[in-house]
């Protein structure tokens, strides 16, 4: 199983998580300007540049979620039709704002009108404001019947019906992406707001997800970019130790998975 770390900000230099042999991939991208928040096109050329003999099975960690639309990138890779599965406290369908960058609000959006490949979207976490605001603005827009949400509410509330149902209607692989901003305050350090998602409860939601689909690839980020290299010693441990365990553990499953396959 490949592991790729994409390191951005520099903030994984303070972490430990990845030091071992098990981590293949390293890809520094601090060189790449123009890349927080908004991507120029420019800077996606050269992204993709440096990922491109990285294969797109395995887990990718993207460093802060100001670098998520990076999953674009990743999913352009597949070649077969797949669906996405994200958890975050943000929807990520924004409209592109400033020219019509890529950005970290706006990639979703633009992966549902690019990729053909892309046929379906769960998004477990966002604040039901925000998903009544996605349909409001996108209800013209020919692929909003592919996107369907588990609002933040409804987790807390352990409604999950519609993750249920999208698990059970979507045979195709599924690509999953996880931003540690849907985890509660005692589980993650960001640098947005976040929600109330225990760590224990968005592994049993990922679990579900493996033990129902075939996983194509898997991307996480999420990390606490907001202090421009002077991160808390505290911060640091609990972005490490919760990496870490989403590293063992999705890391076993797609192991057990290709055994099973």
């Amino acid at each position: 199983m490949s592991v790729t770390v994409m390191s951005f900000s520099g903030v994984y230099k303070e972490q430990e998580f990845y030091q071992s042999k098990r981590i293949d991939k390293r890809v520094e991208a601090e060189q790449v300007e123009e890349t927080n928040c908004y991507c120029t096109e420019e800077a996606e050329e050269k992204i993709k540049k440096l990922i491109e003999s990285y294969p797109e099975k395995g887990i990718h960690f993207l460093d802060s979620g100001n670098y998520h639309y990076v999953t674009k990138f990743w999913m352009e890779k597949l070649t077969k039709p797949f669906a996405l599965v994200l958890f975050d406290q943000h929807t990520d369908m924004q409209e592109a704002a400033f020219f019509g960058l890529l950005s970290c609000g706006s990639w979703v959006r633009e992966a549902l009108e690019q990729n053909e490949l892309l046929k379906a979207v769960c998004v477990i976490g966002p604040p039901q404001k925000s998903i009544e605001e996605v349909f409001k603005s996108s209800k013209e827009e020919p692929w909003i019947d592919k996107v369907c949400f588990v609002s933040g509410e409804e987790l807390e509330a352990h409604r999950q019906t519609a993750y249920d149902g999208f698990l059970k209607e979507n045979s195709i692989p599924v690509y999953l992406s996880i931003d540690k901003d849907i985890l509660r305050e005692e589980d993650a350090s960001v640098n947005w707001d976040q929600g109330k998602t225990s760590l224990e409860e968005l592994l049993a939601l990922v679990k579900s997800c493996f033990e129902k689909q075939t996983i194509a690839g898997v991307d996480i980020c999420g990390e606490n970019a907001k202090k421009e290299g002077n991160w808390e010693v505290s911060e640091v441990e609990k972005n490490n130790k919760t990496n870490l365990i989403l590293l063992e553990t999705i890391g076993q499953w797609m192991k057990e998975q290709e055994v099973n396959r």
